[in-house]
């Protein structure tokens, strides 16, 4: 019986198939992306054998092993990368022009890294074996595709497979059959006053941060008033229109978008109406003074304890100490009871659990939430409002609500590519500004050492940071490039022609590749 083939058998393959075209599913990016990368891996693979420099080791010996070991690998880069970072060290720090009359701890460390430089040379000359030197002149032909490509060929046609079998996600198959509900919910115009009223709000919300002078709403002119409570009002109508017309309300959790929307419509009525009750409750109808303080006692309600204080944190220290460990106790048994259960929402079906969660988050809201609240606002306690400026941190919890803007992607499928392309483009645009790190790191430092002693080194490259951040805005960015092309030009005609070479890498190579890299997504993502 003849013997299964291995895993890792070579198997032959024509080239003339790689340029033929492969038919898939049109709708997924990810397979043209495979597709295309297997095939240029192929293509590879065929003329070419990957290179491995330790075909040249030695078999036995100490240097061919330590030469061989990962961590020895790992243990260079990691000089290499502490010898970049003393070299910045050593530019700034400094003072002297030769090694020889440097400080000391330069010195040594400049001897340490010589030493440590010529010793992974050696090593690794040490590892070469002079028999296998004969096999550089015998060149060498495969006309296989590597195991790299048969692992990607498989991914492809796993992909593949999903793309074709996978169904488009709908979240009306959630929904209730009949009812007003799910009626409404499913409804095209009630989707698009939706978008409308999102466009709305996102202009409104620039209008209230230009003209509306109140620190919070309820210190905020009527108008603003209104409108922000006539958003609220919508958008928690709409959540419960959807939330309704879920079959089973528990499906909701498996929908991102209303999992989305339920986050930034409570963080809106939290900001809109309960913020605005609590405040009111503690400030009355004025700017000053904590309001009618009997006010404030009907917090303590909550707490049936002989605590002179109207607040918590208005009371002696006894009393906050033995809330919070209180506090601290009770939450930690309800997580530990909570992280129980098998299936989660099966803690609904225990009255008990349930009855001790009210109690828990109510007490977490009275001991930490409210005291959190007013310590922010009043300070140690003194009367007014405190800082107003501390108040106008609560106003970007309304920065929240610009995040609903992402549901106008389903609406305009073009936003939806362009933002696809980015996020496809994302790992090569990661790539190209950390090529562009390390050419600002490298000029940073010889414009740092060049302008010694010149007219340019306090005004642009005083230090290596200075000098990266000069050559980000003026030389790659090129934002009124001019002042400094004129300052380098007086100075020195070397160092401008130098100022030349960083644009020409940094400006019109690295920069314009980055645009093109994004461009060529964006357009292979809109194909698919």
């Amino acid at each position: 019986m003849p013997k299964p083939p291995l895993a890792n058998t070579k198997v032959a393959m024509d080239p003339k198939l790689l340029e033929a075209p492969i038919i898939t599913n049109p709708t997924s990016s990810t397979s043209l992306e495979l597709i295309s990368q297997v095939k240029d891996q192929v293509k590879t693979n065929i003329h070419k054998e990957d290179y491995d420099v330790t075909e040249f080791y030695h078999t036995t010996g100490f240097s061919q092993w330590l030469a061989r070991h990962q961590k020895f690998e790992h243990l260079t880069l990691l000089v290499i990368c502490l010898n970049a970072l003393w070299i910045w060290i050593d530019t700034d720090l400094n003072p002297g022009a030769m090694l020889i009359m440097s400080p000391p701890v330069f010195q040594i460390v400049e001897q340490l890294s010589a030493v440590i430089s010529r010793s992974l040379a050696n090593m690794k000359v040490a590892a070469m074996s002079n028999q296998k030197n004969e096999q550089l002149d015998t060149p060498i032909v495969s006309h296989h595709p590597s195991s790299t490509s048969l692992e990607l060929i498989t991914q492809v046609k796993d992909q593949v497979k999903t793309d074709i079998t996978k169904e488009e996600y709908d979240v009306t198959k959630f929904y209730n059959k009949t009812g007003f509900s799910q009626w409404l919910a499913r409804h095209p115009r009630f989707e698009h006053l939706t978008l409308l009223v999102i466009v709305f709000n996102a202009i409104w919300i620039w209008i209230d941060t230009d003209y509306n002078p109140g620190a919070m709403l309820i210190t905020s002119p009527p108008v603003f008033q209104i409108a922000e409570h006539a958003f609220c009002c919508y958008f928690s109508y709409e959540w419960i229109i959807r939330f309704l017309a879920f079959r089973r309300k528990r499906d909701g959790l498996r929908d991102f978008w209303f999992v989305f929307d339920s986050l930034l419509v409570w963080t809106m009525i939290l900001e809109t109406w309960l913020m605005s009750a609590v405040f009111l409750a503690a400030f009355g109808n004025s700017s000053g003074g904590m309001g009618n303080a009997s006010v404030l006692r009907m917090a303590r309600l909550l707490r049936l304890d002989l605590n002179p204080g109207a607040m918590l944190i208005t009371s002696p220290p006894v009393f906050q100490i033995g809330e919070q460990l209180f506090c601290c106790y009770f939450s930690y048994e309800w997580i530990i009871r909570f992280l129980s259960f098998r299936r989660k929402r099966d803690g609904l079906r225990d009255f008990w659990f349930v009855f001790d969660s009210l109690l828990v988050w109510t007490m977490i809201l009275e001991t930490w939430l409210m005291s959190a609240v007013f310590l922010a606002f009043l300070g140690d306690g003194g009367g007014g409002m405190g800082n107003a400026s501390i108040l106008r941190i609560a106003r970007l919890l309304r920065l929240t609500r610009m995040a609903r803007m992402a549901r106008l992607l389903r609406a305009l499928p073009e936003l939806l590519i362009l933002i696809k392309g980015m996020v496809v483009a994302l790992r090569s645009v990661c790539f190209a500004l950390g090529l562009l790190a390390l050419i600002l790191y490298v000029f940073g430092i010889a414009f740092t050492q060049l302008s010694e002693d010149t007219s340019l080194e306090e005004d642009w490259f005083s230090s290596v940071l200075h000098s990266m951040n000069t050559l980000l805005i003026y030389g790659a960015l090129m934002d009124e490039i001019s002042s400094l092309v004129i300052e380098i030009e007086n100075e020195s005609i070397a160092l401008l022609l130098f100022f030349y070479v960083f644009i020409l890498l940094a400006a019109l190579t690295v920069l314009n590749m980055l645009i093109g890299v994004i461009c060529e997504m964006v357009l292979k993502v809109g194909a698919s």
